[in-house]
């Protein structure tokens, strides 16, 4: 069991499902930050290198999102100040009890789920018992790129999913503030990613435990072009709905002016509020077709991984028969051989004795 008055400061990475929250996390990890035990294992067609993120935790903030009548995948607003309700204090000693015993002795740890962007007041609020100082680092790729990827995932629409990258954007940028926070594009990770990291210990005056330098190998082998599976060359200037187009205008403000541009951005989150983008009916309507959507795509990844599981058995199992056929040949190839010296051995000891019968 860990020791959670040993923790000093925790660096929540912050950022929409499919926007390279991965990827970021395993290199702050691989910088000397950690990221505890229990973690999420990756998939063989998504994410295959690993989530880098808690599986206990994740299960809690769903929890919670379900006791809001949520999932990560509703954009609706979620109550005015839930996070102080009494029904929601038992998650916080669920919390504590997680960072106990999946986490290091750590002073400085790291924590990854797409859904702190929604939760993250729940965690600040929790942290004034803990005495820890909270880090913050958003995350952001294309809204364009991230409803491709969410629909080759989850079959998800254009409107689910810009109102989703949207909702978790400007919450994110609007629970960090007045906290020591950066900015990451996934573009700039990838392109270079010792640049970012740079700007990260800057902007956040952190200093990572192990020098850029000594982890370059490790970190470029980690961060490779194969992890980007959609990519858009350019900001989406206009889209089919508002919603496309809110979520472009956003994205190119924080890649134009970063999050200094925060009158902006309320806007922004009060008018995604105010269209709602959809009447009350039908966002519930449309919450209960993503349910089962999602359902399906458990389902499609529980058969993967069953299927990968029986491929890597069957592999197992034909190298164990190769090694046999390997033993098998090796020994028989002894048998003939001293076989043949034996027969030799007879037939000479005959020969000589009918040689001798002959005289």
């Amino acid at each position: 069991m860990g020791d959670i008055d040993k923790l000093e400061k925790i660096v929540f990475i912050l950022g929409m499902h499919r926007s390279g929250t991965s990827a970021l996390t395993r290199m702050v990890n691989i910088l000397g930050v950690s990221l505890g035990g229990n973690l999420l294992k990756g998939h063989h067609e998504i994410n295959a290198k690993g989530f880098w993120e808690n599986k206990e935790l994740i299960a809690v903030h769903e929890r919670i999102l379900a006791g809001l009548n949520s999932t990560w995948f509703d954009g609706r607003p979620l109550p005015e100040h839930w996070w102080l309700r009494s029904d929601m204090s038992h998650f916080g000693d669920q919390i504590l009890e997680i960072l106990k015993k999946d986490f290091e002795d750590s002073p400085t740890i790291a924590l990854k789920d797409p859904r702190l962007c929604r939760l993250l007041p729940f965690w600040l609020n929790l942290l004034q018992k803990l005495g820890a100082q909270p880090y913050c680092v958003l995350t952001v790729r294309n809204p364009i790129e991230v409803w491709r990827s969410l629909q080759k995932r989850d079959g998800f629409d254009e409107g689910t999913a810009f109102q989703l990258w949207l909702t978790y954007v400007l919450e994110a940028e609007y629970y960090s503030r007045n906290l020591p926070r950066t900015l990451v594009s996934y573009d700039d990770l990838l392109t270079d990613w010792i640049g970012t990291a740079q700007k990260m210990a800057c902007d956040l005056d952190f200093e990572w435990p192990n020098s850029i330098e000594k982890v370059t190998p490790v970190i470029r082998e980690e961060l490779t072009s194969e992890l980007r599976h959609h990519k858009v060359t350019e900001i989406g200037k206009h889209g089919r709905d508002e919603l496309q187009k809110k979520a472009n205008e956003v994205y190119e403000k924080l890649i134009s002016n970063g999050l200094d541009s925060e009158a902006y951005f309320d806007d922004a989150r009060q008018c995604l509020k105010a269209q709602a983008p959809f009447a009350h009916a039908l966002a519930d309507a449309l919450h209960r077709t993503n349910l089962l959507l999602v359902e399906k795509t458990k389902q499609w990844m529980s058969l993967g991984k069953a299927y990968g599981e029986l491929v890597e058995k069957y592999n197992q199992e034909r190298e164990r028969y190769n090694e046999k056929l390997r033993e098998h040949d090796e020994a028989k190839k002894v048998i003939d051989e001293i076989s043949s010296r034996r027969l030799y051995r007879v037939a000479r000891f005959l020969s000589e004795k009918r040689t001798r019968w002959l005289k």
